[in-house]
């Protein structure tokens, strides 16, 4: 159960930021069948799907059914990273970018089912500012930045959809192909 971090010590992840985790990722890999079923049938509205609705708007039109399955795979990963006995790191954009979701949706699902944990917001802030370097990759929500990876003097790192599973320099942390 580590995120290897910048620093020497991995973090570990107790409950009940565990416990969210686990639900939030179980929910995003049932919303990322049902997106896989709308595919293979037309009368189903893509639009309407979980995914859809959370890619950021410059994103939408890019939605590809491959786009979708790697991101199923990349989930598990993500999972194994999370929950696995040895310390790991992002190996690619599209992993921070399922955390990043995953944290979002365990602390919305808790506060609803109980609102006492308010607390748990902030352990998941505190794990959130420990296991991202940056967080470039929710530039791509605030449509005020929208193409800021284009910018050279930005120095942010590019996510680009087609670059959301290239692998990260792991000396640099960036993707390989942008260096």
């Amino acid at each position: 159960m580590y995120i290897k971090t910048d620093s020497i010590e991995p973090y570990p992840i107790r409950e009940p930021l565990r416990k969210c985790l686990t639900e939030a990722l179980d929910q995003i890999a049932a919303y990322l069948d049902e997106t896989l079923y709308t595919f293979h049938h037309d009368n189903e509205p893509l639009e309407e799907t979980w995914l859809y609705e959370t890619l950021p708007p410059r994103y939408k039109s890019k939605m590809t059914e491959t786009m979708c399955r790697n991101l199923v795979s990349t989930l598990e990963i993500v999972r194994k990273k999370v929950f696995g006995h040895a310390p790991a790191e992002f190996g690619c954009p599209a992993e921070e970018i399922i955390l990043g979701w995953a944290l979002h949706m365990a602390v919305d699902f808790m506060l609803l089912t109980d609102p006492s944990l308010g607390l748990l917001k902030e352990q998941v802030a505190a794990f959130f500012d420990i296991v991202f370097r940056d967080i470039d990759f929710e530039y791509a929500y605030n449509l005020r930045l929208d193409g800021i990876e284009n910018d050279t003097r930005a120095n942010v790192r590019a996510f680009r959809v087609e670059e959301w599973f290239d692998p990260y320099d792991p000396a640099k942390g960036y993707l390989t192909a942008a260096n």
